[in-house]
């Protein structure tokens, strides 16, 4: 009976201790997990001195601050034009001209255009469907179409046709056989009131 109750003492703190090792190695180990990543970012970004090579150990590290960002607008503007997406759609074979358009949707633009239509928009009737001309002297071509309550910009009413408009915002779609693409605004600017 005591060789029992002395192999259960032994063979308990065998394995307290064994179970201790484990924890300290398992510890270590997310410690070491861890902070590499950590310190490979806050060294990456320059938050933390870089660690000098064994060959300039001597000389002490330098630490270039980072410009201050500028002010970055809240998106990017695309410079690509009404023109080039549609004649890209137009361009491309019929199959796949769905797909193409598609790519389009969600990029950001800043467009001026020649007001040539303003109705009532059939999906929401408190909205007007605006028309803009990419060409002035064009009666039809290539065209930008939203939608805006008339309580964002009550001169649309009234606004004789040819005034240009700038529209700021995100492409909904696009239209190849349409020649049209179709946009989300965020703002809208009266440039000029034709008269």
């Amino acid at each position: 009976m005591r060789q029992a109750v002395r192999f259960t003492l032994r063979w308990t703190s065998q394995m307290m201790v064994t179970e201790a090792l484990g924890i300290a190695l398992a510890v270590v180990g997310l410690a070491f997990a861890f902070e590499t990543p950590r310190h490979w970012f806050l060294r990456t970004t320059r938050l933390v001195k870089p660690r000098p090579s064994k060959r300039n150990a001597a000389e002490p590290a330098i630490l270039t601050p980072k410009p201050a960002p500028a002010v970055a607008p809240p998106f990017a503007v695309s410079s690509i034009t009404v023109m080039e997406i549609v004649d890209t759609i137009n361009a491309a074979p019929p199959f796949q001209r769905k797909q193409l358009a598609q790519n389009y949707s969600g990029i950001h633009i800043s467009w001026e255009g020649y007001l040539r239509r303003v109705d009532e928009d059939p999906v929401n009737v408190s909205r007007v469907r605006v028309n803009l001309a990419v060409d002035e002297s064009e009666i039809l071509g290539y065209s930008i179409w939203f939608s805006v309550s008339p309580d964002r910009l009550p001169e649309i009413k009234t606004m004789p046709r040819n005034s240009r408009l700038r529209v700021v915002g995100k492409i909904l779609s696009a239209s190849g056989s349409g020649l049209c693409v179709d946009v989300a605004t965020e703002e809208i600017e009266v440039v000029d009131r034709a008269g």
